[in-house]
Order: C-alpha cells, then structure tokens, then sequence
C-alpha cells in the first residue's frame, strides 16, 4: 500500500511541477532545471498533507475519463485515423533545454529518484551527468527530421526519446530494429547477464527487457505522423511509416515529407515478446504531465497493436461475384512451444568417411513458426559444453514444412537441398556423448527440441527429451538418424530415431535395410521459378485523392500451377523511380485465382474484398507516366508483369509490356483499369485494359456502364 501511495503521489508531484514549470520555460527554459530541483525538496514535507487525497485522484497509467472514447470499438484503418486525431496536434516541446528534464523524469530509477535507466545498458545514472546518457531516438532523427525547427514536431517528441548510456547510444546509431543473425557484437545488460543488445553494421536488436517500449514507441510515431498540417500551428508534419523494407529506410541531411522506420514484423513480435509495464506506464504518464499533452495509445491499450497491424483478413459480409477466394495462411504464432518444431534428420558427418553434414528442421503444429525466435546449439556432452550457437535466419515455416542447414565445411556437398548454411559451423560434432537442441532465443531456458547421438548424456538441461539416437555409419555417405515415423516426438530419442536412407527436406521413409554405399543422394525438387506471364496485374484502382475513396491492386495466376505468392514483390513506379517495394504475404494462389491488394488508407472502404494490406503503402500514386510491376524477389531483374497508366513510360527497365493502361476519370469510386477479356495479357497496356466496372476478386466483365453512381455492393 506504501509503495502505491507513494507511486500515485510521486507521479502527482510531477504533474505539479511540470504544469508550473512549463510556464517558466516560455519565458526561459534554462530555469526548468534548477525550478524543477527546488520542487523536488519539498515531495516529503508534502507527502503527509497529500497522502489521504491521492486516493480521490484517477489512478496512475490510467487515461483521463473519455480521452479514448472516439476509438472505442474500432479496428483496421478506422481506428488508426481516430487515435491519430486523438493524439495529433500536441504541443512542441523544447529539445534543447526542457526535454531532457522531462526524459529524465519519464527514464527515473525506480530505486532512486534522483536517477535514471538506461534503456539498452540498464545502467543507473545521475539525473545531472550529462556525460554518462543522453537523448536516444528510438525513430532516429536522420530518418525524415534530422533539424530541429519550430515546426519539426517529430524531432522532440518525448514518446520516442529515452535516456540512454552515451556510448550505447553511439553504438546504435541510426540502425534499424531487427533480430541481429550475422556478424552481431553483443552489448551486455547490467543486472541481466542472461541478455545482450546485438548490432550489426545495418540493425540492432534491443534486449528482452525492453524490446516493447521501443515498439510501442514506434507504433506511436507511426500512427502520431501521417502527414498534413497541424492544426494549430499551422507546420507540415511529415508521414512516418513503418516497414518490413529495409531499402526504404534510408537517412537524409533535410526534412522529409514521407520517411520509413523498421523492421515492422520484428516490431510486431517484439511487443508480444515484452509487454507492457510499470516502466512504460511512468513514460507514458510523465510525458502526458509534460507540456506535450498527449499519450501514447498501445501503452495504455497494447491490443490496438493487433487491431491495426494484425493483418487478419476480414470475412466478407457481401462478395461481388460467387469466386471463391484462396484461404487465408495460418496466423504466425505468438510464440514457439516445445513440441512445436522438431529435429527431424541428422547427418552428423564422420569426417572423412562421410562427405556431408546436415540438420533437418520438421513443423510439426498447426502454426507458421518464425525461425528467428530460436537458436541451435551444438553440444559437446564428454564436456558438456555448447561447442556453437548459431541463431536462424528469418523465415516463416508453415505446418508441416521442412527446413534444412548446412555447414560450412560441407555446403558444396549439400548445395542441392540445404535451404541455410550454418555460417561459421564448419562441422557436426562427432563420437561419445555429443547432441544438438534447438531453444527460444528469448529464453534459453526453454528447450524446443534436442537430440543426442552415440551417447545418451548429451541433453542439456531443462530438455524433455531422453536417450540415444544412436550412431551413424562410418563408411556408407546416404545415411542419417531420421525420425521414424516421420515427424513422430515421444521425448525418448532411442525410441524415436532409426538409422535410415537420407530424405533432407522430405518425409523420411522407414527403411528395413539400410541403402548401399553409391545409391545417389536424393534432391528436393524446387519449385519452378515464376516466370513472366503466368500472374498479372488484372486490375487497379489507383485511387484518385479527394475522389475516389479506395485503391487496390487485383492479382490473377493465369497459369496452370499454384504460384507461392511470397516469391513476389510489388513495386510502385513514378518516372522510372520506385516510391513503395511490398513484400506479398505467403500464400498459396491457385491458377485461375485473384488475389486483391489493398492499401494503408484505404482499408476500411474496401475490407469486404480485400485479402491483404500493403503494411506502409499509404495509397497508389496518380498522376502521368505513373505505374505498378511484379518482380521476382529472388531476382529483381525478372519483371513478371507491369502497368503503366497516365502515361506510357513508366515500365521498369527490363519489362516486357509496352503502352498505357489508360486513365482513371476520379469521378466514381467503382471503377477501374481492367483486363478485358478477364486476364488477357498481349503485353501492350492500351490493348488489354479498359476502364470498367470495379469486379475486385472476380472475373473483369464488359461493361459499357462506367458512369458515376455504381455500386459494388
């Protein structure tokens, strides 16, 4: 109770202060510090006489009464445009001089009042040693605000500024947030030695603790920026938006109108990896208290994160024709569970005598598994000691899908089916008492998997798994440890592996007798590569601001095979030059199906046929010689089909289709450039589009009625 009233008073004493401090500032804010000193003597001899009227005032981390009401019950793109009306035209804080009293406040020692937390280090420092932390923007200035002006809100918002160790501050730099894979040097945690940051020349990866507040910050500067005038003051304000696209994320020496911040997804899982606490709720409470006098919405309601950004495709209430639309994937899980994902296959490579070591990986739930969540460990049991750590690339591994690593010694051997060379494992260890397991890399704690071979002690700790799985041959090359049946996980390796034919990245066959040395080694065979004319853009709506009120792309496998959308980006062309790349989502088209793509600003008027938002593409740009392509994200040089419209020479270098599309009047908001006939593709735009009836999903049909008025629904 002690610790509460103190808590809820301390906060008060705060808002005190800052409200008759900020009059100071106006009229010279380098008193701010030395007033706000002064203030704090006096919180004890207060105390008592406040102490009985806290429990009348509204409760720390709580929002006044009605300040969210406009969002309640919303979702998508609705509710993103009421929280920005909510939390827009705050007032401008002082960088310079008030902020870093007010961060200072926000970033308090819970242990000692008179200093801060380091975000990244978690080191403790004086309120006053200017020396040891500064300001870290977790939206890096030099990505659209690098000067500060009157009218640069952004520069000195305090919901994304953080006190920060100052050499952990240069360290990060301006690098983008993202798992760390390769090349990472650790920056250690004080009172945490379990957790390290990570950096590589381009990311860095924010330990456990405090992952979340970095994410909601940015969610906050997402949804804060989008763009327009403030209010009143009248400033540009520029459009902040987060991306998955790390070519998008680029510095500038000025202020930019739109600018790009990342890694979006890592983001996502990141707030579900760390949620919300008291440290966040003091943040948000004190910079509300401040003179900005706004709050930051997901630290007050985190799951306005999953209604904006979950990307759930919506049932439809009404579709405009009876085509049925390909299933949505599974949602990419929360978090990995033992059992969830198996070692499946292990050729542990006597050297030598056999010519390859690998690992196979088996999904064995019913959810996508992001591979970034976990590590793999080589364990040496006669020392018992971890011999490499090696954290996955990322990748998204569906129900029932393989996932095959290489080592480096081997990789030419393994070229044929490895889908990740373990970089810097030369080998598999060999002989008595050796393993690997896989763990959350979040929590090394939690064992995912493990499998020991010729010797049953090689387990680490915390493992459910017991046994052998026994030993492989010396002298034939085609044989590995498989489960047996495949996928089959009943904790006791001795049980669960049998020495068989190597199938790396496919079921494993149980084999009575092993194969004979010379029978060849088996390959997956890869999927055809996509190639230019089996799915087109079959129909666009480009949406012409302050007219129309939606914007779409309308994709169609006009190929007999089901085409693995994920192997595809879309890319949006003004003059010759990209203003959007976007990463499609995987999802298995079949031929003849539509797959419709809708934008970030648009969503809401067209959820009843869309089946993926662009995440970062606010709308399609109109104007002349304006244009979308596909290209193959393998090879960017493959242009797999284009549009062009309001001009004809925005086909991207190497692209197949010549002409114009032809011109959206902006008059109607149900029409659109169409492939007539339905998927027609001549690769000459003025030939194969016209401009009909909007028919999202559905087959384009001749309409001569283009007039304003129509309805899709």
């Amino acid at each position: 109770m002690a610790i509460f009233i103190w808590r809820n008073f301390h906060l008060t004493v705060d808002a005190v202060v800052n409200g008759l401090i900020s009059n100071i500032i106006l009229w010279d804010e380098l008193l701010f510090y030395g007033a706000a000193l002064i203030m704090r003597m006096f919180e004890r001899i207060v105390f008592l006489v406040l102490c009985f009227v806290l429990f009348a005032l509204a409760v720390c981390g709580e929002p006044p009464a009605g300040y969210y009401d406009s969002a309640i019950g919303l979702s998508g793109n609705a509710l993103r445009v009421a929280l920005h009306n909510i939390i827009r035209n705050h007032t401008r804080v002082s960088y310079s001089n008030s902020a870093r009293v007010i961060i200072a406040d926000a970033c308090q020692d819970p242990d000692n009042s008179s200093n801060i937390i380091d975000v990244y280090k978690n080191a403790s420092y004086a309120k006053t040693d200017s020396a040891s932390w500064g300001m870290e923007h977790v939206w890096p200035k030099s990505f659209g605000f690098p000067k500060e002006t009157t009218c640069s809100y952004p520069y000195s918002d305090l919901h994304h500024l953080f006190a920060c160790d100052s050499g952990y501050n240069s360290a990060r730099s301006n690098k983008f947030y993202d798992n760390c894979l390769s090349g990472c040097a650790a920056y250690s945690v004080i009172g945490f030695p379990e957790y390290s940051n990570y950096a590589n020349p381009r990311s860095w990866e924010v330990w456990m603790n405090r992952r979340g507040d970095v994410a909601r910050a940015l969610f906050y500067m997402d949804v804060r920026y989008e763009g327009g005038k403030h209010d009143v003051t009248n400033c540009d304000e520029p459009d902040l938006i987060l991306t998955n696209d790390p070519d998008l994320i680029v510095s500038s020496s000025e202020n930019l109108s739109i600018a790009y911040m990342g890694i979006l997804d890592t983001l996502l899982q990141w707030h579900k990896d760390d949620p919300v606490d008291d440290r966040e709720r003091l943040h948000n409470d004190v910079v509300y208290n401040s003179r900005q006098k706004n709050r930051n919405p997901f630290v007050d309601h985190p799951e306005w994160v999953e209604a904006i950004w979950g990307n759930l495709v919506p049932t439809p209430t009404a579709e405009p024709t009876a085509t049925p639309k390909p299933s949505p994937s599974p949602t990419p899980a929360i978090g990995v569970l033992p059992g969830d994902i198996v070692i499946n296959e292990i050729d542990y490579d006597d050297p030598g005598k056999d010519t390859r070591s690998f690992v196979e990986l088996k999904n064995i739930s019913q959810k996508i598994i992001d591979l970034s969540t976990m590590e793999i460990v080589g364990l040496n049991g006669g020392s018992t000691s971890d011999y490499f750590i090696y954290r996955f690339q990322s990748h998204q591994l569906k129900p029932g899908e393989y996932w095959v690593l290489g080592t480096t010694a081997d990789s030419e051997n393994v070229a044929a089916f490895v889908d990740e060379t373990m970089t810097g494992v030369a080998s598999l260890q060999n002989g008595p008492n050796d393993g690997v397991y896989l763990r959350l890399k979040s929590d090394s704690s939690v064992i995912i998997d493990s499998v020991s071979y010729e010797g049953a002690s090689a387990h680490p700790a915390g493992s459910p798994d017991t046994g052998d799985a026994g030993t492989d041959s010396d002298t034939v090359a085609d044989l590995s440890l498989s489960r047996v049946p495949d996928g089959r996980d009943t904790n006791d390796n001795s049980s669960d592996f049998k020495l068989q034919k190597s199938t790396p990245g496919s079921a494993n066959a149980d084999l009575t007798t092993p194969t004979p040395t010379g029978t060849p080694l088996p390959t997956q065979t890869p999927a055809p590569q996509i190639k230019p004319g089996e799915i087109v853009i079959n129909e666009i709506d480009y949406d012409n601001t302050g007219k129309d009120t939606q914007s779409f792309i309308e994709l169609k496998n006009v190929s007999n095979r089901a085409i693995d959308l994920s192997e595809i980006v879309v890319v949006g062309m003004n003059n010759q030059t990209p203003y959007f790349t976007y990463n499609l989502a995987s999802n298995l088209l079949p031929p003849q199906g539509y797959w419709v793509l809708g934008t970030r600003d648009d969503s809401t008027s067209i959820t009843a046929f869309i089946n993926e938002t662009m995440t970062g593409v606010a709308s399609l740009q109109n104007g002349p010689n304006d244009g979308v392509y596909l290209r193959l994200k393998s090879d960017s040089s493959v242009i797999i089909d284009s549009v062009s419209y309001e001009g004809a020479d925005a086909h991207p270098a190497g692209a197949p289709d010549t002409g114009d599309a032809g011109t959206d009047p902006g008059n109607a908001m149900d029409i659109s450039l169409s492939r007539i006939p339905d998927g027609r593709d001549t690769n000459d735009n003025s030939s194969d589009f016209k401009l009909q009836k909007s028919t999202p999903g559905a087959t384009n049909s001749p309409s001569s009625d283009i007039g304003t008025g129509l309805s899709l629904h």
